[in-house]
């Protein structure tokens, strides 16, 4: 897991790794102020939710379950983490305190329901969820009532990420040419970015190739939003308009980078 900056002038970003352990250290998430991250690792044996300080340094495992815990998302306020976790069956929502504290279930059925998003106003979980047959983006108040649905296609949608504002969301999607002929084949690597309304309304379509563009997330002015892509050959981190314009690669070199977060 490494941290970066933006580049500069064509030059490549400073880059800065925060685990060196070897294993899965995957959906790292800033703490509201930057001082924390929370993130999911593989280091005890299976998927754990960790908290370690922004430098990656006094990591601890907050979650200490035998399932998988994996997605943790940060409540506006910090005190609460939102992540997903099969410990009761299939994947569900899960709430705890910062510290691991207050476990509480969130969704329940025999749906999996995934990669969750806090609302900047505290208000609103997002989440990708399969109960309507494929994954679909979903809203849940933070106690976890009052489910909407917020997107309707044949094809899957997932890992929702709400504008500063709160007012949209950006999620990747599984619709282009090879979807709509049932290409199962080709699906992991034709994803695109989508952004819409809240309430799924004004849907518009921000990347548009035959790569894979995963795992949207909007900055935190609003302007811009960081996305990985395969569109060179690995996946790299990518950065573009909040509207779709002006993509650029924010990282370069050997191996791949996925899972991008911007600090506060």
């Amino acid at each position: 897991m490494w941290n970066s900056t933006s580049a500069v002038a064509g030059k490549p970003p400073t880059m800065q790794r925060l685990t060196g352990d070897g294993l899965l250290n995957d959906a790292p998430a800033f703490s509201p102020g930057g001082t924390r991250i929370a993130y999911s690792a593989a280091r005890d044996g299976n998927v754990e939710i960790y908290l370690a300080n922004a430098d990656g340094s006094g990591a601890v495992n907050i979650s200490n379950n035998a399932a998988w815990d994996d997605y943790p998302a940060w409540a506006a306020d910090g005190k609460q983490i939102v992540f997903s976790s099969n410990r009761d069956g299939p994947f569900k929502l899960y709430v705890m305190n910062a510290n691991g504290s207050g476990l509480r279930m969130l969704t329940s059925g025999p749906a999996w329901d995934t990669t969750p998003a806090w609302s900047p106003d505290g208000k609103r979980i997002a989440f990708a969820s399969d109960r309507a047959g494929r994954f679909q983006i979903f809203t849940i108040n933070a106690d976890g009532t009052g489910l909407s649905g917020v997107t309707v296609h044949p094809h899957s949608s997932i890992f929702p990420s709400w504008s500063p504002d709160g007012r949209s969301l950006v999620f990747q999607t599984y619709r282009d040419q090879s979807a709509l002929q049932n290409d199962d084949a080709n699906q992991d690597r034709d994803y695109e970015i989508f952004a819409c309304s809240a309430d799924g309304s004004g849907l518009r379509q921000l990347t548009d190739n035959r790569f894979a563009d995963i795992q949207p997330v909007w900055s935190p002015d609003g302007k811009r939003i960081a996305f990985a892509s395969d569109r060179n050959g690995t996946y790299h981190i990518y950065v573009m308009d909040a509207d779709g314009a002006n993509v650029s690669a924010n990282t370069q070199g050997p191996g791949a980078f996925v899972a991008p977060r911007w600090a506060p």
